[in-house]
């Protein structure tokens, strides 16, 4: 079975935890370029508090969801937030 999820760390630190219930997320990695990330996530999710501070998102892959692994430029700091503070889902990012 293979995964991926997302975890949230302190800029150039410790792990602070797992985003579990992202709306969407995409990345691309192109060749010869920076990777990049969108990534949409619910205020009310667990997990969100991670995302008003300073941090840095991992993309972790795993076959069998036991063994995860964080892959070359498989992280991303988080440099722009946005919300609507009137949506009732809470969308945000």
């Amino acid at each position: 079975m293979f995964g991926v999820r997302l975890i949230a760390y302190a800029p150039n630190g410790d792990r602070l935890g797992l985003l579990p219930h992202p709306l969407s997320v995409q990345t691309g990695h192109p060749l010869n370029d920076l990777p990049a990330m969108t990534l949409k996530y619910s205020r009310h999710a667990l997990g969100a508090g991670l995302l008003a501070q300073p941090c840095e998102l991992a993309v972790e892959w795993s076959e069998d969801g036991l063994m995860w692994t964080e892959p070359p430029d498989g992280r991303f700091p988080l440099i722009r937030r946005r919300a609507d503070q009137v949506d009732e889902t809470g969308l945000a990012m």
